[in-house]
Parts: structure tokens; C-alpha cells; sequence
């Protein structure tokens, strides 16, 4: 074989991976808690000694808190996520942040929210919030 079609037919190849990317399904999501980064394009600081969370189980699980603690079953299909019925923790925090966070995250949930993760970053869409988590 020719050197350049051997160089051609090698970029062809590595072209075509770097382009796919791995459907998300509740596996791929880990399995240790991500920690809230940014919302919508704000970072988010440590309130007390914990950065609001989030975690999935292979069985669709999500839990996770802001001030509050939620958790409920959630549905990944096509790499949408939607938790119809999520259950909370219903107290008063005293950071007004956390606050809205916690209906926030309840409303977009419920909703169903588009999930991408590239590596240690985890991306949630809804259709007026964007979450970003890392895992460290």
C-alpha cells in the first residue's frame, strides 16, 4: 500500500472516533456523586461544608441535594432524563440560592432534561436551566 493512502485511510479512521460520542445511559453516569459546578453559566460556591450534588444508580436512581434532598426514579431515553415524581426534603435553607436551586432542579427534572457528559463533566439542558457537574 501507497504511503499517503495508508496516512489518508488512518485519518478517515481517527476522524470518525474523535467525531462519535458514547450514548449516556445510567451506567456510563458512574458512580459516585457529581458536584454541582455552574448554573446557568455561574459557578456555583461551597455553601457549609458540601457543593450541591447529584448521583445516579445503574437501576435509573436519582439522588442527590441542593439544601434540600431528592431523589426519585428517573427514565434516560435518547439522552433525555426525566424524574416524573421526585421526592424532596422540605427545609427552609438559609442560603436563598439553595432555595431556588431546589425548585429548580424539581422543575427541570420533572420536565426532562438533555444529558451529555464528556469525561469528569456532566451536562444537564433543560429548556431554561443548564446545569454543569464534575466529579472530582
Amino acid at each position: 500500500m501507497n504511503k499517503s493512502v495508508g496516512i489518508a485511510l488512518m485519518a478517515l479512521t481517527l476522524g470518525g472516533c474523535a467525531g462519535s460520542s458514547q450514548p449516556v445511559t445510567f451506567n456510563t453516569l458512574g458512580d459516585r456523586p457529581w458536584q454541582l459546578y455552574q448554573v446557568d453559566g455561574a459557578a456555583v460556591a461551597r455553601h457549609g461544608e458540601r457543593l450541591p450534588e447529584i448521583a445516579f444508580s445503574a437501576d435509573g436512581r436519582v439522588s442527590g441535594a441542593m439544601c434540600n434532598r431528592f431523589f426519585g426514579q428517573g427514565e434516560l431515553v435518547a439522552g433525555r432524563l426525566t424524574v416524573k415524581q421526585l421526592g424532596q426534603t422540605m427545609m427552609l435553607c438559609p442560603e436563598q440560592q439553595l432555595n431556588q436551586w431546589d425548585a429548580l432542579i424539581g422543575d427541570q427534572l420533572a420536565k426532562g432534561m438533555s444529558v451529555s457528559r464528556d469525561g469528569q463533566t456532566l451536562t444537564l439542558r433543560g429548556e431554561s436551566h443548564t446545569l454543569v457537574y464534575r466529579q472530582q
